[in-house]
């Protein structure tokens, strides 16, 4: 369900596993100027929301 939102929305979703560890997920979404608030929203200018 994750990765349908993601893609529809032009991003992607990545996933590093480590045996006996578990996973990490990363959804991906492209942040694009015209709908940036005034404030920092933390995108950096590769297309992608980063904290």
């Amino acid at each position: 369900m994750v990765q349908s939102f993601v893609i529809a929305y032009g991003g992607r979703v990545d996933v590093a596993s480590t045996p006996g560890e578990g996973c990490t997920f990363h959804a991906l979404l492209p942040c694009v100027a015209a709908d940036v608030p005034t404030h920092d929203t933390g995108c950096d200018g590769d297309g992608h929301q980063h904290p």
